[in-house]
């Protein structure tokens, strides 16, 4: 015996919807965030670069910035020059003007 119209279009819906229900779940399980515990650029060191003492510098030339301070690492940033985005909390960034003058400084 087949199974008549409504039945058909009745188990053509339950299929679409089981479909439809598998697809939503499986997008929310590929969004949900991975565990960050093996990719680390810079793992957190606990030193501060020191951009907080440093702010009486702002408006002097990048030759009044001591050679060596609490960063580990200075990164000069000049006008229309590119910068990545990682986080170093012992990165100094110091961003001058054209003629070197400091503008900001700021760890990252």
């Amino acid at each position: 015996m087949r199974p008549t119209l409504p039945v058909m279009m009745s188990q053509s819906l339950m299929s679409l919807r089981l479909m439809s229900l598998s697809l939503v779940s499986l997008t929310l399980i590929a969004c949900q965030p991975v565990p960050n515990d093996r990719w680390v650029l810079y793992p957190p060191s606990g030193r501060d670069c020191g951009a907080a003492d440093m702010q009486g510098l702002l408006g002097q030339n990048l030759a009044a910035l001591p050679a060596q301070g609490p960063w580990s690492t200075l990164r000069v940033l000049r006008p229309g020059m590119m910068a990545t985005m990682d986080y170093s909390e012992s990165r100094l960034n110091a961003r001058v003007d054209g003629q070197g003058t400091i503008l900001d400084l700021s760890c990252g």
